[in-house]
């Protein structure tokens, strides 16, 4: 039996909003903070990757791609939660951080 592992749009947050750098932070690497709020119901993801730090448009939106593939997987240990994933560098996400992240959440 195959697992559906897909994110649906009811899972995505389309706007940053200044209340949520007033959920709980944590920082996973120097460059890489994770913002999350415990919610009811399934969890969102959005991923924030500021213009002035990596100005490729390609690669912002493979980082993108990466970090939400890696919470997709991981997403039966964070329902519940919307996160706000934000990126003060430009850098590759690291799958083993953010699944250690994720188990401990």
């Amino acid at each position: 039996m195959k697992k559906n592992f897909s994110i649906n749009k009811k899972n995505n947050i389309k706007k940053i909003s200044p209340k949520m750098f007033s959920w709980e932070m944590n920082n996973i690497t120097k460059t890489i903070s994770v913002y999350r709020q415990k919610t009811e119901g399934s969890g969102s993801v959005l991923v924030m990757i500021p213009k002035k730090i990596v100005k490729s448009s390609v690669r912002r939106n493979e980082i993108r791609r990466k970090t939400k593939e890696i919470f997709r997987k991981g997403k039966s240990s964070s329902l519940g939660y919307h996160f706000l994933v934000k990126f003060k560098s430009n850098c590759d996400p690291e799958k083993d951080l953010f699944n250690e992240y994720l188990k401990n959440a």
